[in-house]
C-alpha cells in the first residue's frame, strides 16, 4: 500500500538474517510474512503458535523482552508479534518517551489571556485547557475543525518570554502554521536537523533538547514511527508537546502509524483520570455540513449501510458514478467540472495520464500546477497548488513571475496523497478497481473531505466497500508496551 526505500532495505536485512544459518521453518516463513508486511506501513504481524519450536537460544531473536532493556537483536517476538528490532525498539523508547512526560509537571503556569476563549468550540476550549496544563496532549479532529485556531489560541497563551516551535512533516504543512515574534516554524526534518542521505542521527535529541518551551506537531497522522519517537525525545522535559492530527486521514507512508493506536489508548479512560494521555477532540466543523460532513463521518466509521444510504439519497452536493469502463470514465472526465482526485499515480485512471488527457481538452487560460520541489526563499514548498495565467502564477493570493518558480507540475488531476491540506469547491474522486492495495478507508476519507461544496465518486461498489472495510495499518503493538508500563 505505500512504498518505501526503507522498506526495502529492512526487506534486504529481513532476508539476509538467515545466512547461513536458516531459521526454524515456521519462525522462517513469519519472517517472509513480515518482510512483505514492511511494504503496507505493518511494522509487525500477529505470530502464530511456536509451540516446541526452540527459539529461546536463537542469537538473533529477542523473546520478550522487558521494556526497560534496549534492543540488539534483529528480531523481536513480543505479546505474540514479530517485530524488526529497530521498530521494536522505536515502539519501546517511545512508549518510555510519553510515559515520562505524562508523569512530568510543566514549566510554569500558562494561563490563557481574557477574551481567548470566545468563540471557540467546546473542543477548541478543552484542547486549549488541556495543552495549558499538562506536557503532553494529543488534539484530533477532522477539517475545518479548528485545529490551526487552536495552535495559534495556544502560542497566544504562552507565558512571557517563553518560545514556540511549530512543526510539520512537510513544507507545505509547515506554510500553514501562524507566524508570530515568539515562533519558529519547521519541518520535523528540519527542526531535528535530519536531511536526505545523511548518515549521522538527529542534532536534537535527550541530551540536547529543542530550546522551547512549547513544541506543537501538526498533521501527526503522517509522521511515522521512527520520525515521531525521534521528536518526542528532542522535546526538553518541562516544555509543553502538543501533537495536533486527523486520526481519521491518510497515515505515513514511513513504517508505523502511531496516532490511531495512542488516541485509542487515551480514549480508554476518562481524559481528566491520572496517568492517562489527555486528549480532545474537534467535532464541530466550521467549512461544511449537510451531506457531505454525514458522509465523510460514515466513511471515517467504515459505516457501510450508512454511507451507501447518504450516496444513493440524492442530497445535493454528492454524486456517484458506478463506472466498469475505464474509455468510458476518461471521457466523462474529460468534459466535467471539479479537481480529480486519483488513488494512483500511474496507470489508465491515474493522475498523470488523466492530466494528459484534461489538459488536452483543456482551453489555453488558466492552468492549474502543483510545484514539486521546495524553494524556502519563494515560500513555496512541495505540494503547493497554484494557478498559471500566462507568464504569472498565484498562491493563496500571491502572484510570481513563472520564470522564478520551483520545478512544477500540471494539476489538472492530483494523486489523494498530493491533495493532502488541499481544498476545493468541487472535487471528483476515481477510485481503482477492487484489486486495487490503495483503497482504505483513510484513502477515501482524505478524498471526501477536500471538497468544500460538492463531491463525485466514481468507483464500484466493490470498491467502495473495500475501502470502508480496510483501515490502514498502524503499530498496534504500542499499546502492549503502554500497558506494561507502571500507571498507564
Amino acid at each position: 500500500m505505500r512504498p518505501r526505500g526503507d522498506h526495502g532495505f529492512d526487506r534486504l536485512l529481513l532476508a539476509g538474517i538467515e545466512g547461513g544459518h536458516p531459521l526454524p521453518g515456521e519462525l522462517a516463513g513469519s519472517v517472509r510474512s513480515l518482510a512483505g508486511a514492511l511494504r503496507d506501513g505493518e511494522v509487525s504481524i500477529p505470530l502464530p503458535s511456536l509451540e516446541g519450536v526452540p527459539l529461546a537460544e536463537d542469537p538473533r531473536l529477542a523473546w520478550n523482552p522487558p521494556i526497560t532493556q534496549g534492543i540488539e537483536r534483529p528480531l523481536v517476538v513480543h505479546s505474540g508479534r514479530l517485530y524488526l528490532g529497530r521498530y521494536f525498539e522505536d515502539m519501546r523508547r517511545l512508549a518510555l518517551a510519553i510515559k515520562r512526560r505524562r508523569a512530568t509537571e510543566p514549566e510554569a503556569q500558562w494561563q490563557p489571556p481574557d477574551g481567548v476563549f470566545d468563540g471557540l468550540s467546546p473542543g477548541q476550549a478543552e484542547a486549549l485547557n488541556l495543552a495549558c496544563r499538562h506536557a503532553i496532549t494529543f488534539v484530533t479532529g477532522g477539517p475545518g475543525t479548528g485545529k490551526t485556531h487552536v495552535i495559534q489560541s495556544l502560542v497566544d497563551s504562552m507565558a512571557p518570554g517563553h518560545q514556540a516551535l511549530l512543526l510539520a512533516p512537510t513544507g507545505k504543512a509547515a506554510g500553514r502554521l501562524p507566524v508570530s515574534e515568539r515562533v519558529q516554524v519547521r519541518t520535523i526534518h528540519k527542526a531535528l536537523g535530519l536531511y536526505p542521505g545523511g548518515r549521522h542521527g538527529p542534532k536534537f535529541h535527550p541530551d540536547r533538547p529543542f530550546d522551547a518551551e512549547l513544541v506543537v506537531v501538526d498533521e501527526v497522522s503522517m509522521v511515522g514511527l521512527t520520525l515521531l519517537r525521534q521528536l518526542v525525545e528532542a522535546v526538553g522535559p518541562k516544555a509543553r508537546l502538543v501533537l495536533v492530527g486527523d486520526k481519521d486521514q491518510l497515515q505515513s507512508v514511513a513504517a508505523g502509524s502511531v496516532l490511531g493506536p495512542l488516541l485509542q489508548r487515551a480514549a480508554s479512560t476518562s481524559a481528566d483520570a491520572p496517568k492517562v494521555v489527555p486528549v480532545a477532540r474537534l467535532q464541530t466543523s466550521f467549512r461544511f455540513g449537510g451531506a457531505l460532513a454525514a458522509l465523510a463521518a460514515a466513511a471515517a466509521d467504515g459505516d457501510e449501510a450508512a454511507f451507501f444510504s447518504l450516496l444513493e439519497s440524492g442530497e445535493p452536493g454528492v454524486k456517484w458514478v458506478d463506472y466498469a469502463d475505464p474509455s468510458a470514465l476518461r471521457s466523462s472526465l474529460r468534459l466535467g467540472q471539479g479537481q480529480v482526485l486519483c488513488a494512483h499515480r500511474h496507470g489508465p485512471i491515474g493522475s498523470e495520464q488523466l492530466n494528459g488527457l484534461i489538459a488536452a481538452q483543456a482551453d489555453h487560460g488558466d492552468r492549474p500546477i502543483i510545484i514539486r520541489r521546495n524553494d524556502e526563499e519563494l515560500g513555496l514548498f512541495n505540494g503547493d497548488i497554484g494557478v498559471l495565467s500566462g507568464e504569472e502564477a498565484s498562491f493563496s493570493g500571491r502572484t510570481l513571475p513563472r520564470s522564478v518558480l520551483p520545478f512544477y507540475e500540471s494539476a489538472f488531476a492530483l494523486t489523494i496523497h498530493q491533495s493532502q491540506g488541499s481544498e476545493f469547491d468541487f472535487i471528483r474522486v476515481v477510485l481503482p478497481s477492487v484489486d486495487s492495495p490503495l483503497l482504505s478507508r483513510e484513502l477515501l476519507y482524505t478524498a471526501m473531505t477536500r471538497a468544500r461544496e460538492g463531491l463525485t465518486l466514481y468507483g464500484s461498489r466493490e470498491s467502495l466497500k473495500t475501502c470502508l472495510h480496510r483501515p490502514s495499518s498502524s503499530a498496534p503493538g504500542l499499546l502492549d508496551l503502554l500497558d506494561e508500563l507502571d500507571g498507564f
